[in-house]
């Protein structure tokens, strides 16, 4: 039980930092000023938009 939950820890951890470190990659690649202000556009946009019937 302790050796299984000790991997499980492990593995997460390890999933943990490569996700760290993609997301350190994208705002590298990717200006954040610029990715902040078209989400908020796109949000606003959305949001002034009328609601599609489904």
């Amino acid at each position: 039980m302790n050796g299984s939950l000790w991997k499980v820890e492990a593995t997460s951890r390890m999933l943990l930092q490569a996700n760290a470190l993609k997301s350190r990659c994208m705002r590298r690649s990717i200006k954040p000023r610029s990715s902040r202000l078209g989400w908020s556009v796109r949000l606003i946009n959305a949001d002034k938009l009328p609601a599609k019937p489904h």
